[in-house]
């Protein structure tokens, strides 16, 4: 791996998650309920890639194992969605992200476990400095012995292990038919996610009305930005670079989220919340660092 393709690689999945990180916000602002918002979200973000592959001429043949990934990508981000929205209601946009973001755990066991990807010291040491920000952030954040923030890290634990699986799927996409055509790819993949919130719609018997136009605008942006643009980004780069990386580079989500809190919402954070979150940014710093100074040596 180049270093040029290395720096590109890692600014397409900066740039996506810097897209992805203002999720957590446009879901209060569109004022719907969580599922609703997801819903939306992939609804919209499937139909402008497909117009978009259509306008760039991607091959828009289905055959087998495109249609295997695209099912179980799209399984994985609907249980990542739901259980995170509902996170999001129970502890705040910012804890929630950071709970989901559990994923670069998980991230980092695959890549060993499944490409041999050896966890040097570098990205230990990042992984460890970001989560102790993460749980110091958890532990301080105000209403934490209630029952209902409890639950609410419960459902953004459960979202992160979705969250792992559905960056896996990509990962492990990345290559033939889905590398040719990756548009196609992440508008099916977002289709098929929203079959499965709208089975979960229709269970809990809520409408699919969306009632003020401003709710429509946020829900626009919000299918547009994070997941048309975001993830077709990091869905691109996610097969050019190690798991253990891509787990530390999409942190940048979560630290991000809890910034524009603070500037959209006015939400305070005390002394040890800022420690996390800079303990975090830090792991992420020393994190890509150290895989920038090996793949420069390579």
């Amino acid at each position: 791996m180049s270093e040029k393709a290395t720096g590109w690689t890692i600014s397409r999945v900066l740039v996506g998650a810097v897209l992805i990180s203002f999720s957590a916000i446009l879901v209060p602002l569109a004022g719907v309920s969580p599922a609703l918002a997801a819903f939306y979200r992939v609804a919209i973000g499937g139909i402008a890639l497909l117009i978009f592959a259509w306008l760039r001429g991607e091959s828009m043949l289905l055959k087998p194992r495109f249609l295997f990934y695209v099912s179980a990508a799209g399984f994985a981000f609907a249980v990542d969605l739901v259980f995170w929205h509902m996170s999001i209601y129970r502890v705040g946009p910012g804890i929630a992200t950071l709970l989901a973001n559990f994923q670069v755990v998980l991230m980092a066991i695959s890549g060993w476990l499944f490409w041999r990807e050896r966890l040097r010291w570098g990205v230990v040491s990042g992984i460890f400095l970001a989560l102790i920000g993460l749980l110091l952030i958890v532990i301080t954040a105000p209403g934490g012995g209630h029952r209902a923030f409890l639950s609410g890290i419960g459902y953004g634990l459960i979202s992160a292990l979705a969250y792992a699986c559905y960056l896996l799927v990509l990962r492990l996409a990345g290559g033939g038919e889905t590398q040719h055509a990756p548009a196609f790819y992440m508008g099916l993949v977002s289709f098929a996610t929203a079959i499965p919130l709208a089975l979960w719609l229709l269970v809990e018997s809520r409408s699919f009305v969306v009632p003020h136009l401003h709710s429509w605008l946020w829900l626009l942006l919000y299918g547009l930005g994070p997941q048309a643009a975001g993830w077709l980004l990091i869905s691109i780069a996610l097969p050019r670079m190690p798991m253990a990386l891509a787990g530390l580079l999409l942190l940048l989500q979560p630290a991000l989220t809890f910034e524009w809190a603070h500037l959209i919402f006015y939400r305070r954070f005390t002394a040890l919340e800022l420690i996390g979150a800079g303990l975090a940014l830090v792991g992420l710093y020393l994190g890509i660092r150290f895989r920038q100074a090996r793949f420069k040596a390579i």
